[in-house]
């Protein structure tokens, strides 16, 4: 150090990554970042079994730890055991949409076009409830009652003594997301894009009138905190339908109708009113603040699940899976799939393109890489040591270089990963620096640094 600080030498630097931002601010395949900063290996998906129909939309997980899902074209329910697939029933309806496990382990079945709900127990399908001319689109069971969301236009519909029951008309198209938080439903809409706090006795407030067009999935983690999946574009257009009778289980009447058609659930890519979506994460908080969590600007989220402290989001175009703590998020796996459509406890998720069924369960290793965002210099500099912090972590590393602020075809290729928590970099100097991990099984990684020079350039002459 005493040379490095003599008359016409450089100072050496360090280039330090080591908190939450930095690390999120990185893209990882197999790699988790807590909320903490630590980088971890996580289990890869395999495609548990592959199903006939064009997706698969839903997924619950029965008590015995079976899997059950339901598909799109036709709409079918399936019980899913390892890489066995078992119909279940045929399903009323152009596909279903939504699936719920209840707590006596019944299976109960929303479908559109048209739009019914159905019980699956004991080995059979009784159909609790039909629209005369409309569609359902998400299920919760919500103080000890199932609750179902309709549109258009939009409702709740409960499972009340006389089979299914009208419960609350809401102020947009669709109800197109629920989820329970405490004493409270939450209810995410289609057109405006709202989300509403309904209480137990079915009384609404406005939670937030988001500037989206439509609140597609909302989770709630297990610190409590409310999180959900927004698309921007154009809202649906209103239905012109005159209101008809919904048709309880019985053959009796109740309330109004609604009418939907499959429009707003594209089977290829989401769209909204003929046109591709983006998408947006957020949190609410319990006063009804929005905060920006990550845009997609190709990607569409469509399907949210609650992973620890943070959130697993699918997306379609690429079929990824992400993970997000509260200050951002990275790439955790790409399947080879279209789309991520919707997440079950225990690690498991379902496709379309193929309509698939994906498993963490003995996935085995897999291969674990993070790869830091790229690191430009004012002016060539010159390379020397890395350090990986813990020094245990059993991690090794490769670095790239360019001229360049962002990595192109410019760049030189990756160096060779070495091994050892501290060595030199195997690069002489550049204008920008970028480097990968690969992690082992059980290892963790919380700190990278790496140190540069400045290089003492000739004077010139002029």
């Amino acid at each position: 150090m005493a040379m490095a600080m003599t008359a016409g030498a450089s100072q050496t630097s360090w280039w330090v990554v080591d908190d939450v931002g930095e690390m999120l601010e990185g893209s990882g395949e197999g790699v988790a970042v807590s909320a903490d900063g630590m980088l971890r290996p996580v289990e890869g998906w395999r495609r548990q079994a592959t199903l006939e129909e064009p997706v698969v939309l839903a997924v619950d997980r029965l008590p015995g730890g079976d899997l059950v899902v339901v598909t799109g074209h036709p709409a079918r329910l399936y019980r899913v055991s390892g890489s066995s697939v078992e119909l279940l029933a045929q399903l009323p309806g152009e596909q279903a949409t939504s699936i719920l496990v209840d707590g006596d382990g019944a299976v109960w079945v929303t479908t559109v076009a048209p739009g019914v709900l159905v019980k699956w127990s004991g080995g059979e399908l009784e159909e609790m409830g039909r629209l005369g001319d409309g569609g359902f689109w998400d299920l919760v069971e919500f103080d000890h009652t199932i609750v179902a969301a309709a549109g258009t236009p939009g409702a709740l519909y409960k499972v009340g003594d006389k089979g299914l029951e009208r419960w609350l008309e809401v102020p947009d198209a669709f109800v197109r997301s629920l989820v329970v938080d405490g004493d409270r439903l939450i209810a995410g809409t289609s057109g405006k894009g709202l989300i509403l706090s309904i209480n137990r006795s079915g009384r609404a407030s406005l939670l937030v009138d988001s500037p989206f067009t439509e609140i597609s999935d909302m989770v709630v983690t297990e610190a409590g905190e409310l999180w959900a999946t927004a698309l921007v574009g154009e809202p649906p257009p209103k239905s012109t339908k005159a209101s008809s009778a919904v048709q309880t289980g019985n053959g009796g009447k109740s309330g109004n109708g609604a009418s939907a058609t499959t429009e707003s659930l594209n089977l290829d890519l989401p769209k909204i009113n003929g046109k591709t979506a983006t998408s947006e994460l957020v949190r609410v908080t319990k006063e009804g603040g929005l905060l920006h969590v990550h845009r997609f600007e190709k990607q569409v989220v469509m399907a949210l699940g609650v992973d620890g402290d943070g959130v697993l989001a699918g997306t379609g175009y690429e079929g990824e899976v992400w993970r997000f703590v509260t200050t951002g998020g990275a790439r955790l796996a790409t399947l080879d799939a279209v789309q991520v459509t919707a997440f079950a406890a225990g690690g498991a998720l379902v496709t379309q393109g193929p309509a698939a069924v994906w498993s963490t369960e003995a996935s085995g290793r897999h291969d674990a890489k993070f790869r830091s965002a790229a690191k430009a210099f004012e002016r060539p500099v010159r390379f020397g040591r890395y350090q990986i912090f813990p020094e245990d972590s059993g991690a090794t590393i490769r670095f790239r270089t360019g001229v360049g602020a962002k990595p192109d075809d410019l760049w030189l290729p990756w160096t060779e990963f070495s091994g050892g928590d501290s060595g030199r970099v195997a690069l002489d100097f550049g204008r920008a620096l970028q480097w990968e991990l690969k992690l082992v099984d059980g290892s963790e990684v919380d700190r990278v640094e790496v140190a540069w020079t400045e290089i003492n350039l000739a004077p010139v002459v002029k």
